[in-house]
């Protein structure tokens, strides 16, 4: 196991350089769990720049003018690590990006992340199982916890390309359904999904879709919300930095150091549809399409002509709360996208999620999240935009 790295024995000033893509959602998350541990060690001076071809060809100069004891980032070729290794300094990477790194490193579970992605797809009552891969460290990683995973349970998983979505979305559609697809990151989740819709295929009845890194530029994007396992890349910055202070101080550590992932957070793309009632279905579908028109439960009950008791008993059975909970949750989550991705005013928001008292918008929103509208929209962009102050 790991030793501990807490960086305690240090009573000095230390500076060490971070190289980061702050592009990757991922890499986002590992900073603030950087910037965490820098609040509680005051003499740590942290400088970062961004991955760049003209920053790994002046390395020699940065870590010289900078005065650097260590260096840890995002590594995504061979010839970063080879730079950054000719450097002479302790350094360590936080990317399983590489098949073979050749670099100490600090990196999420991939084994896990695919475990845990089988959990979720098992636990949806799926027999059928697919995997979207790519030709990376932490792509083959997944993909093996995902197989193992499943292979306890007696099933398999067919492997299909990232590179070639309209053949993986053909092979998919042509397995027995339902079928549960664990993808190697959200952007082949998003890529896969759209392509799914593309082609009228039921996202998830008919495929449910897993994503990993819980990046919500491509989750909360497009027709259907993708499903993802999180990361936990705060914890992973918390103990890269810890690590790379115990480097420094000539510790000895047994590598890699691995940390859990995130749990999953569940969204349209893997919330099948368990009941099998005639007209419960055709429900649930109905409220995922038309939520923010603006529709009742007594919409819901005319389109699914059934009783509102049996909507809303079995609906409660299928997805673990009342028809109007999921109107209402749906509505909340596109108005959280359109607060980060728009700059329409908020009563406009209002209107577009189905809420014609834009008060009455105001009202919920607070109180489901603690804050207003536009406080959550300031919180988002100054969230997106932080970022450690160079040296």
């Amino acid at each position: 196991m790991p030793q501990s790295t807490s960086g305690a024995a240090i009573h000095r000033p230390v500076r060490v350089l971070v190289l980061t893509y702050m592009g990757i959602a991922y890499m986002r998350e590992v900073m603030e769990g950087i910037r965490a541990a820098q609040r509680e060690m005051p003499w740590l001076v942290v400088a970062v720049r961004d991955v760049s071809r003209k920053a790994m060809e002046l390395l020699p100069e940065l870590v010289h003018d900078l005065r650097v004891e260590g260096v840890l980032g995002f590594f995504a070729r061979p010839s970063m690590v080879g730079d950054v290794l000719a450097a002479g300094l302790p350094a360590l990477t936080v990317s399983d990006y590489l098949l073979s790194p050749q670099m100490p490193s600090v990196v999420v579970d991939n084994t896990a992340v695919g475990r845990a992605g089988a959990d979720h797809l098992i636990a949806r009552g799926l027999k059928h199982f697919a995997y979207l891969s790519q030709p990376t460290g932490f792509s083959q990683k997944r993909q093996a916890g995902f197989s193992a995973r499943l292979a306890e349970m007696g099933a398999e998983a067919l492997t299909l390309e990232h590179r070639q979505i309209p053949e993986a979305a053909s092979a998919m559609l042509a397995l027995p359904g339902p079928v549960g697809v664990l993808c190697c990151s959200d952007v082949a989740a998003r890529e896969l999904v759209d392509e799914l819709i593309r082609r009228e295929a039921q996202v998830p009845d008919q495929i449910a879709v897993l994503g990993v890194d819980n990046a919500a530029e491509y989750c909360e994007s497009g027709m259907v919300s993708v499903s993802s396992i999180s990361l936990n890349g705060q914890e992973v910055g918390r103990r890269a930095i810890a690590t790379l202070l115990g480097m420094i101080e000539g510790q000895a550590i047994d590598f890699p150091v691995q940390v859990p992932p995130g749990p999953v957070i569940e969204r349209e793309s893997t919330q099948t549809i368990s009941t099998r009632l005639p007209g419960v279905a055709d429900a649930i579908r109905f409220i995922r399409t038309h939520a923010c028109e603006g529709i009742d439960v007594s919409d819901v009950v005319r389109a699914s002509g059934l009783s509102r008791a049996t909507i809303d008993r079995h609906i409660r059975a299928a997805l673990g709360h009342s028809p109007h909970h999921e109107i209402r949750m749906l509505q909340l989550e596109r108005a959280r996208q359109l607060l980060r991705e728009t700059n329409l005013e908020v009563h406009q928001i209002a209107q577009r999620c189905g809420f014609n008292e834009p008060q009455y918008f105001f009202k919920v929103f607070r109180k489901h999240h603690q804050q207003t509208p536009t406080q959550f929209r300031r919180n988002q962009s100054s969230a997106a935009h932080a970022a450690v102050r160079p040296s």
